[in-house]
């Protein structure tokens, strides 16, 4: 069909497959879980090391967005105590008073045509995002595809607020569309966009909203409360725009490290995908194998073979704006 791809059932029950006895399907599929065991444990090695990468990261980011570069400069109360003491020429002032919030939705009689990248909760961790977005159309989007993103902006989630999702825009696109469980952020003229990301991403802010959120399962905050936190920062652009340099030099190398690990998560499946393939197609014969004792793993450390956030389902990502 025009613009979507479909397979009815009649076509689908026609595809022909090859099924080999039942004691080497057996075989088969104790031989796939065994190489899942073993890719299982690789893709949590690297998830563990991506997740230190990420704090020594924040770690940097924290220190800069609030002391600054100047290791002699100083400091005066902030008056907020989870926020502490400030660099003394820095200006302490409520979120809203800094940006503007989703400045741009669409509605309802938006082009049904109209072809869109999705950002859900599940495609964002704190930083970035976490895997390829999915292009859909308005006609068959889920009802909070809404937000309309803007290259500068930066969303954080309101909804399983600890999840931790906030993403900076950093490229030009005409294609955004985030859910309304997200918060867009869209700096005024004194504010360095990029800063406002690295500020967003601290560990002080995004404490004050984890700790601030209502519920047990699915701990949300609202907007008007987000707005109301205190946001400390440098009095010029300029001075912003030197602690994002400095942040993106000092974090390169572990910026680096992260896209490379991704990228051998990203290659392990595939080989994963292939494998699976070539066996329960007969191109590879596994009759003759034999588990070894590492070969053997429950079905819950198996779950790490799903992407890192594919728990967030579509259904958990709402704030109940409809």
């Amino acid at each position: 069909m025009d613009m979507r791809l479909r397979l009815y059932f009649d076509q689908f029950g026609q595809i022909a497959i090859p099924v080999p006895p039942p004691a080497e399907q057996d075989q088969i599929v104790a031989y796939l879980r065994a190489q899942d065991t073993q890719i299982a444990r690789f893709i949590k090695v690297k998830r563990d090391l991506i997740k230190l990468l990420t704090e020594q990261k924040l770690r940097i980011i924290d220190h800069a967005v609030t002391r600054g570069l100047a290791p002699s400069v100083r400091l005066k109360p902030s008056g907020i105590k989870w926020l502490g003491n400030v660099p003394e020429h820095w200006e302490v002032k409520p979120l809203k008073r800094w940006v503007r919030l989703n400045t741009s939705t669409l509605g309802e009689k938006t082009n049904p045509d109209f072809e869109f990248r999705y950002v859900d909760i599940g495609s964002v961790q704190t930083g970035r995002l976490a895997k390829e977005l999915e292009r859909i159309r308005f006609e068959s989007a889920p009802s909070r595809a809404r937000r309309v993103l803007r290259r500068g902006d930066t969303i954080i989630s309101t909804v399983r607020t600890y999840l931790k999702a906030i993403w900076y825009v950093s490229e030009d696109a005409d294609d955004l569309i985030a859910s309304t469980g997200f918060a867009v952020l869209t700096p005024g003229t004194s504010v360095e966009p990029e800063y406002l990301g690295y500020v967003i991403q601290s560990s002080a802010f995004v404490n004050r909203v984890v700790a601030n959120s209502i519920g047990i399962a699915y701990p949300a905050i609202a907007e008007t409360v987000l707005g109301r936190f205190p946001v400390a920062l440098p009095s010029t652009v300029d001075e912003q725009q030197a602690i994002v340099a400095h942040i993106k030099t000092e974090s390169a190398p572990l910026d680096d490290a992260i896209a490379r690990t991704e990228q051998e998560i990203k290659l392990i499946r595939e080989y994963r995908d292939r494998l699976i393939a070539d066996v329960v197609t007969g191109q590879v014969d596994v009759r003759g194998w034999q588990p070894g004792p590492d070969d053997v793993m429950d079905d819950a450390a198996l779950g790490v073979l799903g992407d890192a956030q594919e728990d967030v389902t579509e259904e958990e990502d709402s704030d109940g704006e409809d």
